[in-house]
């Protein structure tokens, strides 16, 4: 689901609280609001949409009970 989603990742850090905010707020903000704007229009986050996913459940459902 996060595919192409960009953040700042504590593991990268060590978990370490103040050296993860520091090395966040050394990078590029546009660059991080660039790539989430264009995820929050992708399929991938699209696909988890509450309608989507009970539609998707629907259809495992009656197929299911079509082959059962």
């Amino acid at each position: 689901v996060l595919k192409g989603a960009k953040w700042v990742d504590p593991s990268n850090y060590g978990n370490d609280p103040k050296t993860t905010i520091e090395a966040a707020l050394k990078m590029d903000r546009e660059e991080f609001s660039a790539a989430n704007s264009k995820w929050f229009l992708s399929e991938q986050l699209r696909a988890t949409n509450h309608e989507h996913v009970f539609r998707r459940l629907a259809q495992i459902l009656r197929d299911s009970l079509n082959t059962g």
